[in-house]
């Protein structure tokens, strides 16, 4: 006689954390910050209010099969509680259809009025769309150089091409050493 397998989609428990780790770690990359960093992790995906991990999982037989991060960016400002608005994260499936249903789970659950991702493979492109998504197009980078440094482990402005006026954007920042950034 067949066993049928026990099948479960939900947000994360904060006592799983080691098992999310784990799974990055096995089906992700080893080397991932999300695999060796509880503080990287709660940064990401902690959410004090909800008392969980904004990770949802799909699980079969209490194993960790799928999973699927999001960043709601109330997260890191209260003034768009309302809003809704989420940033798609870390996604993982060993099974493809729960893959999907993580997704599907989201979306019906939080029912989001704006959705943003970054770094999609053509295969994810693929996955995004069948949830009619038009919007999908290439991320735009951009950067403001440190003139205060002179030495840079990432990047290389010896051939940047150097921008000749900022005048006429009206913008407004504050440098922030690493405390103020991190209460941010």
């Amino acid at each position: 006689m067949e066993r049928l397998a026990l099948v479960e989609i939900r947000f994360a428990k904060l006592e799983e954390v080691s098992k999310i780790m784990e799974f990055i770690k096995n089906h992700w990359n080893k080397n991932h910050v999300f695999a060796y960093s509880k503080e990287a992790l709660d940064f990401q995906y902690l959410d004090k209010y909800n008392q969980r991990y904004n990770i949802v999982l799909g699980l079969e037989n209490n194993i960790i099969q799928s999973i699927l991060g999001f960043t709601l960016l109330s997260q890191y400002d209260n003034k768009l509680k309302t809003n809704r608005d989420l940033w798609f994260g870390i996604w993982k499936s060993i099974k493809p259809a729960f893959g999907l249903a993580l997704i599907k789970f989201l979306l019906e659950t939080l029912k989001p009025k704006s959705i943003g991702n970054a770094g999609l493979s053509e295969h994810g492109i693929k996955y995004y769309k069948l949830f009619l998504y038009d919007k999908i197009e290439p991320l735009k980078h951009f950067y403001i150089k440190n003139d205060k440094k002179n030495i840079f482990h990432i990047a290389d402005f010896k051939n940047s091409p150097s921008i000749h006026s900022l005048k006429s954007i009206n913008l407004t920042y504050k440098i922030l050493n690493l405390e103020e950034f991190i209460k941010s």
